[in-house]
């Protein structure tokens, strides 16, 4: 009967400490999110308030100047001490997959941004909010 309660107790504190990892795990990634999502972050068709006036008529012009499949960019460096904000326009791409590189090897960052077609008749642009730093690059992909 002894080995039958010792038995159970073992298995309930093994079980509640793989409850414990895995809850501290999932502490984890949503820091990890957290962090990067300070580093850089990105919206589709989301603009700024500040920005509304001059984006607007930046899309304007080059939705109807730009070429298919050709990406625009209109950026904010050095706009707060905080962030930069690029915002990017490619005719023809319907959604953006961004992503944050960074090269320990040399110390610098880039954001790639990469059109993606779509069925949609309507074309979309999309806002990337970075940490202000000068080594950051914006690379587009096709």
């Amino acid at each position: 009967m002894l080995k039958k309660i010792f038995a159970a107790a073992l298995f309930i504190t093994t079980l509640s400490g793989c409850t414990s990892n895995h809850n501290d795990l999932e502490k984890k990634d949503h820091s990890i999110v957290s962090k990067m999502s300070e580093l850089v972050s990105y919206e589709l068709d989301q603009i700024e308030p500040k920005h509304e006036e001059r984006i607007r008529d930046w899309l304007n012009d080059v939705q109807q100047n730009g070429g298919e499949k050709e990406y625009f960019i209109h950026s904010f460096d050095n706009e707060t001490a905080d962030n930069m904000y690029a915002y990017v326009y490619g005719k023809g791409f319907t959604d953006y997959e961004v992503s944050f590189i960074y090269n320990t090897s040399n110390n610098r960052a880039e954001v790639h941004v990469a059109g993606i077609e779509g069925q949609s008749e309507t074309d979309h642009f999309v806002k990337v909010k970075m940490i202000n730093d000068q080594s950051i690059t914006i690379v587009f992909e096709r």
